[in-house]
């Protein structure tokens, strides 16, 4: 089960979610109010967002905050930002905290030669292919690069057109020991929750974390399957 712990960056404001910043709140609250808070990590919060998360809950007993840049505003002074997350490479003038950067596969090593981490996007406009994910997860292992991944990752075993996060653990597990794509791809594509893992704390040194608007929904899940 050490493949799960802090798996889930929180991110009720997005779809498809989409909730008020109150509402995102107190969605995030019961989530870590519940017996299996443990799977939480981060807050997600867009960065034109987070003055009104602070008039809304004050930074006193936030949780740390991962904030999108969808605007390129100053950080507020004693906000619990632990991470920044933003689509292409890394520039400079950023705050000194952990950055992810949303990148196609080809521009992954600029990301690594910055220090910086990566990040998948898996639903949206597009849903990459099992095998576009397999050539990330083995540039990302080559590289020493941690990503994380999310849209459409609220389900835990893959379906019709969405990805499922116990089959990046089990990849992500895979990669750390040197497999090719072609068995990523395979385990990627599986859809027999039987033939999947949890993964383990040494693979989410590679694959950090998932980002999902839902918390209810993976937690049901597992449970679903007598994981939880």
């Amino acid at each position: 089960m050490e493949g799960l712990e802090r798996l889930i960056d929180h991110a009720p404001m997005f779809p498809p979610a989409s909730l008020d910043v109150r509402g995102a709140i107190m969605e995030d609250a019961r989530a870590r109010r519940s017996e299996h808070a443990w799977m939480l990590a981060r807050f997600v919060c867009p960065a034109s967002k987070l003055r009104e998360l602070e008039a809304e809950m004050g930074w006193a007993d936030a949780p740390g905050l991962s904030v999108i840049l969808d605007e390129d505003v100053p950080l507020p002074p004693g906000a619990p930002v632990e991470a920044i997350e933003m689509v292409g490479p890394p520039r400079p003038g950023l705050p000194d905290v952990e950055l992810f950067c949303e990148v196609p596969v080809e521009a992954l090593d600029a990301v690594a030669a910055a220090g910086a981490k990566a990040k998948l996007r898996c639903g949206g406009a597009t849903v990459p292919t099992v095998e576009e994910v397999a050539a990330f997860f083995a540039a990302a292992r080559d590289l020493k690069l941690a990503f994380k991944a999310t849209a459409g990752l609220h389900h835990p075993v893959r379906g019709e057109g969405e990805h499922g996060f116990l089959n990046f653990l089990t990849a992500a597990e895979l990669a750390r020991d040197g497999a090719g794509e072609a068995e990523l791809a395979e385990v990627l594509a599986r859809t027999d929750p039987e033939a999947l893992g949890t993964g383990s704390a040494a693979a989410r040194e590679l694959f950090v974390s998932i980002g999902s608007c839902s918390f209810s929904e993976p937690v049901e899940d597992l449970r679903a399957l007598g994981i939880l």
